[in-house]
């Protein structure tokens, strides 16, 4: 499953959480609230900057922890996640791809479809 943690790779960022206010909670469970959050907000217009707010840390930290953790960066993690729901709405229905690229946050058409090349 390409969104599985990898605990060897984030040593260092234990103790980075620790010090922004995690004390105790494992790298993985911020990575889990991270991935909940994507995947919740998928399609709706929100900077990652924000996902980082909520979990109490820097975008730069929030980035490299979670891409660290997943071999995903956030950007490209909600990509996935709108593509994976995008790929469900077009198995059940009929409406339109541009629609479907709409209700999802892609700006364009053209680009959502990319992502099925």
């Amino acid at each position: 499953m390409p969104f599985e943690t990898n605990p060897c790779k984030t040593k260092g960022y234990s103790l980075l959480i620790r010090n922004l206010g995690y004390a105790g909670q494992p790298v993985g469970e911020v990575i889990r609230q991270a991935k909940e959050l994507l995947t919740h907000q998928a399609g709706k217009h929100h900077r990652l900057e924000e996902f980082a707010d909520q979990l109490n840390l820097s975008y730069t930290s929030f980035r490299r922890l979670f891409k660290a953790q997943t071999g995903f960066s956030p950007r490209q993690f909600a990509i996935q996640v709108g593509v994976n729901r995008a790929k469900e709405l077009l198995a059940r229905n009929d409406t339109p791809v541009a629609q479907i690229a709409a209700e999802l946050g892609f700006e364009a058409a053209d680009y959502f479809s990319k992502h099925f090349r």
